[in-house]
């Protein structure tokens, strides 16, 4: 167990992968700051089919913590698929996860077991200089309301469509 008197923090970051910082790169360097330091997960709203539409595309890893607590980075790593080009080697894993609890299940199991076994976690590579600068995206850039609804209708699910529908009839 962690030593008694010693404090040791965790970060869940809580998103749906839309926002312009995912995608121009700008939230990855905050997420390789706090994985030099501690756990850190993103804890992603959308379900796994999902994702690939977000600024967070995880890649299917195997992770092991070296000890109880251990920061991500010094996670060690292997991946389950294929990759499509090799992280640096300063990159840190950071956990993707679905809001169900066998994902905050493996991540706890990752997080509290320290050289345990090998667990499945989909994660993102981290790190100061993984994404290039790019700017966020100007607002007159982002597509018409019309264009929003017809690609949200392309990709939608069934119980999406309904509760858009729900959703569309209260006054907010």
């Amino acid at each position: 167990g962690v030593p008694a008197g010693a404090r040791q923090r965790i970060v869940f970051v809580v998103t749906d992968g839309a926002a312009p910082a995912w995608h121009a790169g700008a939230a990855q360097p905050v997420l390789y700051a706090w994985a030099q330091r501690r756990p850190v997960a993103v804890l992603h709203l959308l379900p796994p089919q999902q994702w690939h539409r977000t600024g967070v595309a995880p890649h299917r890893l195997w992770l092991r913590a070296p000890a109880v607590g251990a920061a991500n980075a010094r996670l060690r790593w292997r991946p389950r698929d294929p990759l499509p080009a090799e992280p640096p080697e300063h990159a840190a894993p950071v956990p993707v996860l679905e809001s169900r609890p066998r994902w905050l299940a493996a991540w706890a199991n990752l997080v509290a077991n320290g050289r345990s076994r090998w667990i499945g976690l989909p994660a993102l590579f981290v790190g100061p200089d993984l994404y290039p600068a790019a700017a966020i995206p100007h607002p007159g850039d982002a597509p018409t309301p019309h264009q929003r609804v017809r690609e949200f209708i392309s990709h939608a699910t069934p119980t999406a469509l309904v509760l858009a529908g729900y959703l569309a009839a209260v006054p907010l």
